[in-house]
């Protein structure tokens, strides 16, 4: 039996989110799980491809919808480069999906009960054909148009070789991504409808702590 997500609604998510949820991107400092303001984040300048997004984050997750609203949880995130015999994306009949890779992969620690929000499987793995954090990049028709970026988080929504159609979904959908951070919109749910949604950053870490 097929499990897990539906390619074309989960893995590349359309980015229909309302713009208004990009007032900030980071609760404030010591307050993981409790109600918190919503402050700034910036992207910075624009780097020249995804893969250029390789390093150590510092991730926060905002619910505005789900159990947990105004809630917040700060984890890390580590996103590497994935080599370029792993970057296609298989469509449902086995051959390569036209206009999309992976750039990055990666793993994930961020307890994601304190909003509401649930992966499809672990999140610490960095095993590039099975990984916690999977990065997918999705082309634009027009030239001189930034791709569209997807963190899937949850093993079982990455393993290669694995095309899942339903089942448990925690995806990041990205608005902005430059030199110092990623900025967007969660939702995490079941195939049968959303559960919880919000804001995301995540920052850069330029200590190299």
């Amino acid at each position: 039996m097929k499990t897990g997500f539906r390619w074309t609604a989960q893995i590349l998510v359309p980015l229909a989110c309302v713009s208004a949820l990009l007032a900030g991107c980071v609760g404030r400092p010591g307050l993981q799980g409790g109600v918190v303001a919503w402050v700034a984040c910036l992207a910075g300048d624009r780097v020249t491809s995804p893969a250029d997004l390789a390093g150590e984050y510092e991730l926060t997750l905002y619910a505005t919808s789900g159990p947990s609203v105004a809630r917040t949880t700060i984890g890390r995130l580590t996103l590497h480069r994935q080599a370029d015999d792993l970057m296609d994306v298989p469509d449902v009949d086995g051959t390569p999906m036209a206009g999309a890779w992976m750039p990055l992969y990666g793993s994930a620690d961020v307890n994601l009960d304190r909003v509401g929000a649930a992966a499809a499987g672990g999140m610490v793995d960095a095993d590039p054909e099975a990984p916690g954090v999977g990065v997918y990049a999705q082309a634009s028709e027009s030239t001189g148009i930034a791709p569209q970026l997807t963190l899937r988080l949850g093993v079982e929504a990455n393993r290669r070789g694995q095309i899942r159609f339903d089942g448990t979904y925690m995806s990041l959908m990205v608005r902005e991504w430059g030199s110092t951070g990623i900025v967007g919109e969660w939702a995490s749910g079941e195939v049968e409808g959303e559960v919880a949604s919000g804001r995301f950053c995540a920052t850069l870490d330029l200590t190299g702590s």
